[in-house]
Order: structure tokens, then sequence, then C-alpha cells
């Protein structure tokens, strides 16, 4: 049985999508445009503080 890892959106506008890898890969999670995975680019979602 091979492993694979599954991604699941708990919230926001992706809110219930899943992404599924089974394969050896690099999955990119950001706001870029060359991003697998991209975040919502808006002020709702960026984070000034810190």
């Amino acid at each position: 049985m091979s492993a694979k890892v599954i991604l699941t959106v708990t919230s926001g506008s992706l809110k219930d999508q899943q992404f599924e890898f089974s394969d050896r890969t690099i999955c990119l999670i950001g706001r870029a445009r060359d991003c697998h995975l991209r975040l919502p680019n808006d002020k709702y979602h960026l984070n000034r503080e810190g």
C-alpha cells in the first residue's frame, strides 16, 4: 500500500477543497502565481502584524 498526503482546506474561499499527492513531489503553497496551491491575496487574508 502506497502512502499519500491529502491537504484539506478548512476555511476561506477554498474551503473543503482537497489536494492529494500520491507520488513524491514538491508542493509550493503561497500567493505567487507559480504556487501549486494559491492562497488568497486580498486585505482579508493578509497579516501585516508581527
